[in-house]
């Protein structure tokens, strides 16, 4: 049988091991072979050597962030290495740049730079509690950083269980995807904000209509809407269903109950065709001030955003045609949600759901989010989580800029318990939406839910 330097050094390690363990000796009582050195690596983290493999062993020697060290063997936790004429142990977790120096002592898989591709930005999210960010998919792996609620991060990759996400320049790896919430687009042409789904139909009810439960074990009728109302929906399957995004499950009406327009892709539409729809749900029943108070907000509200231009390169602000949410702007009162009392309505309370409803046609189009913030973590019952859209007083404001090539067409309609909101790429002869600056801060903020 034949060794190689390493294979030698190891050899005499096992046999100067022995040695000690007869004798009783903790100190380290083996000389390697001058020529025993299997690797060298950079150091990444500054790191005191040990005598022995445990971090109550005696300090013989430092290394400094990024010196280059002699490896004579690589334990599970530990690294034997040699410094000038000491030797000893440091952790075996905080090396970079390997150079293989004996090829009878492969380096192992743990050790070996790693094959994913650079990190390319995709997202935006923010952190819902204090986390860790690992080095690998796996929370024994090495902690790169910690996070803390309410920052934000880069997100290049989302999983099911982790996320490949960054903080700093150098502070990059997997972390928690339960604890990101808020996802946002920096680059809309990029992808579809992860949730988001394109309908290609926008179905026109013939009559009023039942909106049927669609999700698994669920059965019923959600909602009878009137004759009229407009609402996206998936292509008809076999049994003639056509299923609708309602509240945070599904619904379905049935292909005879509709007529249906399709919704052209972006880049491959003229001038008058519809690139967008999407559409919220509410209550009719319920006759107590604030009820009708919030169904005459909507209305308002729908009317006042309603038609309008908004030409390529050009910015579109809620606030900028629906504020100020005040009696004399003909607002009544409405529950909304205070971030800084108790108080629960006040004027405009409901005109989120029309802001909300923009919001989520404004997510199929390269149309860059400017200003948005949704109500909370938990969101809005009539929108799924974190894609709802609050405005409000103070900063709470919706505002988007068109990235397309062509001004945008703007459509808000409202019926008995349907708000729907269309984008058109505009037909010829409409007028630009002039770009509205953003509020300035206020003391209070009350999101107008």
């Amino acid at each position: 049988m034949t060794f190689g330097r390493c294979g030698q050094a190891l050899r005499g390690l096992l046999a100067a091991l022995l040695c000690v363990a007869w004798s009783g000796c903790c100190a380290l009582a083996f000389a390697a072979p001058q020529d025993a050195v299997c690797f060298t690596a950079t150091v990444t983290r500054a790191l005191t050597v040990r005598s022995t493999m445990n971090q109550a062993g005696k300090r013989v020697e430092q290394v400094e962030k990024g010196e280059q060290v002699d490896i004579l063997a690589l334990e599970r936790d530990w690294a034997l290495i040699r410094k000038g004429d000491v030797e000893g142990y440091i952790v075996g977790k905080y090396f970079a740049d390997f150079v293989v120096l004996d090829e009878a002592a492969p380096l192992p898989n743990r050790y070996k730079p790693l094959t994913r591709p650079a990190f390319a930005p995709r997202y935006t999210a923010e952190v819902t509690k204090k986390m860790s960010v690992r080095a690998e998919t796996d929370e024994a792996a090495k902690l790169v950083a910690t996070l803390y609620e309410g920052e934000r991060v880069q997100v290049a990759q989302i999983g099911p269980v982790w996320s490949r996400v960054r903080r700093d320049k150098d502070e990059e790896g997997f972390t928690r995807t339960d604890g990101l919430a808020n996802l946002e687009m920096p680059d809309p042409y990029q992808a579809l904000e992860p949730g988001m789904t394109v309908y290609p139909y926008a179905a026109i009810a013939r009559r009023d209509i039942d909106i049927m439960a669609a999700a698994p074990l669920a059965q019923g009728v959600l909602q009878r809407i009137p004759a009229g109302a407009v609402f996206p929906v998936a292509a008809p399957d076999e049994a003639g269903l056509l299923r609708l995004p309602y509240l945070r499950t599904v619904g379905a009406v049935r292909l005879e109950d509709v007529e249906l327009l399709p919704v052209m892709p972006g880049q491959d539409a003229l001038a008058g065709d519809l690139v967008g729809v999407f559409s919220t749900f509410f209550p009719t029943a319920g006759d107590r001030d604030i009820d009708l108070g919030r169904r005459h907000n909507i209305d308002l509200g729908v009317s006042l955003v309603n038609a309008q231009t908004v030409q390529p390169g050009a910015r579109f602000s809620f606030n900028g045609l629906a504020a100020p949410y005040n009696r004399e702007n003909g607002y009544q009162v409405g529950p909304i949600i205070n971030y800084v009392s108790d108080k629960q309505t006040g004027y405009g309370g409901g005109v989120c759901q029309v802001s909300t409803t923009l919001y989520n046609v404004v997510l199929q189009l390269p149309l860059r989010v400017v200003v948005r913030r949704p109500h909370s973590a938990y969101g809005i019952s009539y929108a799924p989580v974190n894609f709802d859209a609050a405005v409000g007083t103070g900063n709470l404001n919706f505002i988007f800029e068109n990235g397309l090539p062509y001004p945008i067409f703007i459509q808000l309609d409202v019926w008995e318990g349907v708000v729907c909101a269309r984008i058109y790429r505009a037909p010829q002869g409409n007028q630009p939406v002039e770009a509205q600056p953003v509020q300035a801060p206020q003391p209070q903020e009350e999101a107008l839910g």
